[in-house]
């Protein structure tokens, strides 16, 4: 079986600073990015052809991953250890 991708819109600053990305969150139409070193970033994909940048919440150490259960996301931050965010507002994490 072959499954084809097919690229809607790719977008630079802040992604294009992130030299990998290993996880994405997602929760309606905001996407949570583990940016390593750029911390937490929040696209908004309502419109997947023109996403939309929201904001960065910068961590201590390196977003590596992420998972979200509730109103919680969970970032493996590397040095930083376990962020805890609360995402009610899920284009402005806090924690």
């Amino acid at each position: 079986m072959e499954i084809q991708l097919t690229l809607v819109k790719s977008f630079g600053w802040p992604l294009a600073d992130i030299d990998r990305t290993d996880a994405v969150s997602l929760f309606d139409f905001i996407r949570h990015v583990a940016g390593k070193s750029g911390g937490v970033i929040v696209v908004n994909t309502s419109n997947p052809e023109s996403p939309k940048y929201v904001t960065t919440y910068n961590t201590d150490g390196e977003a590596w991953d992420l998972y979200k259960e509730g109103n919680y996301l969970y970032v493996a931050d590397k040095s930083g250890g376990l962020v805890i965010l609360n995402v009610s507002n899920p284009e402005n994490p806090s924690l």
